[in-house]
């Protein structure tokens, strides 16, 4: 019997297989213990929220801001001006007792907005004008002015300051002049799109604040994609029934559009219905809420009852979705006034208490046990966790202090509770 034993290539041969089988296993058991870890560490930072939230719940006290612990969190606000050719109609009086343009009084008051908005350093603004079509003025940025104006008018012209500033270089834009009708659905499409195609979201509040001065004079079918065509309406006529119901139709849409887009986000969008009569049918279109959409069956106009007609067979039968809507025939200081009150309102919204807390006072307080963290190496002791309170929308949030910002602004906080 030949008891040969193995051969140097054999031996090597088989030495190979093991290391190739060795390291697959191991391979394979690290994967297994980095995916536990993974599991672990995305459990525990759920319960060290869930525990900041019931420890937010027991200390209210320390939201109420008596620290001066308010910081502004991002806003992204769209205007979406009118510059149809009605807007050079010279009917407005000024604080001199002087008629002006439309279109000089409505740039007049979105710079006073713009100015008070232009003072949040995490403050994004764009510009959207509409007539027969609709128009990027300026692009979502941040904007400041070195001569106190951010847009101004000449004419039937609107033009960017030369003072402007985006994301601090100096800009230019060519001017814009008013022109044809009122085709206020594709404004309303290109301003949401603005924000729908921006994906910086986190810890923003979107705004609209749009402006028109008569009734849609177009309108597409297709109120979720309206794209750059339409296909109901009339220039000619002084709007109709159906560009009415589809301006509504995509107003609401883009709206809870914006919203989902956001995470959820406090979303907010606001009318401005200048030199209209209040009680019409144009009123509706902007602020279709259901007091105004059931008064407006006693409307002898035949669009408004067009419009009823609309209104009552669609099965949706809330269509609000302005937060506020400002209507009437308005002087050039009433609508400066309305555009520095809606700036003023959405910075107030947009301003947070914030709070910090340390992991090991969740701990040492009795908010977490051994179960819900392994403070054991100290690392998830030395854990921020950022709590924040907005007042007007009642609106708590809880995260994780990440960035060295963040991280520095809960060190800060924390400091001064010792001091």
């Amino acid at each position: 019997m030949n008891r040969r034993g193995f051969t140097l290539v054999e031996l090597i041969a088989v030495l190979v297989v093991l290391a190739l089988l060795l390291l697959l296993v191991s391979g394979t058991v690290s994967n297994i213990i980095n995916k536990a870890k993974v599991d672990i560490s995305d459990a525990q930072e759920k319960s060290i929220l869930n525990a900041a939230e019931k420890w937010s719940i027991d200390n209210s006290d320390f939201f109420d801001d008596t620290e001066g612990n308010k910081i502004q969190i991002g806003l992204d606000v769209v205007f979406i001006l009118d510059m149809s050719g009605s807007m050079g109609t010279v009917d407005v009086y000024n604080e001199s007792g002087n008629r002006i343009s439309r279109n000089k009084a409505m740039i007049d008051a979105v710079n006073e907005a713009m100015l008070i908005l232009g003072e949040g350093e995490n403050t994004r603004m764009a510009i959207v004008l509409y007539g027969s079509t609709g128009i990027t003025y300026l692009p979502l940025a941040n904007y400041k002015t070195t001569n106190g104006q951010y847009i101004y008018n000449s004419g039937r012209y609107i033009y960017a300051s030369t003072g402007l500033l985006k994301d601090g270089s100096p800009y230019s834009k060519s001017r814009q002049n008013l022109s044809g009708c009122t085709y206020t659905q594709i404004g309303i499409s290109t301003g949401a799109n603005i924000l729908l195609n921006n994906s910086d979201t986190q810890n923003r509040i979107p705004v609209m604040i749009m402006l028109s001065d008569g009734a849609p004079s177009y309108g597409h079918t297709n109120y979720k994609n309206v794209g750059t065509t339409k296909n109901v309406g009339d220039c000619m006529t002084a709007g109709d029934q159906h560009s009415a119901y589809y301006t509504i139709k995509s107003a609401k849409y883009y709206k809870e559009a914006v919203k989902a887009h956001y995470n959820n986000a406090t979303t907010f969008f606001y009318t401005v219905g200048f030199s209209l009569d209040s009680g019409s049918y144009e009123e509706v279109v902007l602020n279709p809420t259901p007091e105004l959409v059931e008064n407006l069956k006693s409307n002898r106009n035949s669009i408004a009852r067009g419009l009823t007609n609309y209104l009552n067979n669609d099965p949706d039968k809330d269509f609000s979705y302005a937060d506020a809507s400002y209507i009437g025939k308005m002087d050039a200081d009433t609508l400066k006034t309305v555009f520095s009150e809606i700036s003023t309102t959405v910075v107030e919204a947009s301003k947070v208490t914030l709070v910090c807390v340390t992991v090991q006072e969740l701990y040492d307080k009795g908010y977490l046990s051994t179960n819900d963290v392994d403070l054991a190496d100290g690392q998830a002791a030395s854990e921020y966790v950022l709590m924040s309170y907005n007042e007007p929308t009642n609106q708590y949030k809880y995260s994780f202090a990440r960035t060295d910002e963040q991280k520095r602004t809960c060190q800060e906080y924390l400091e001064a509770q010792e001091g």
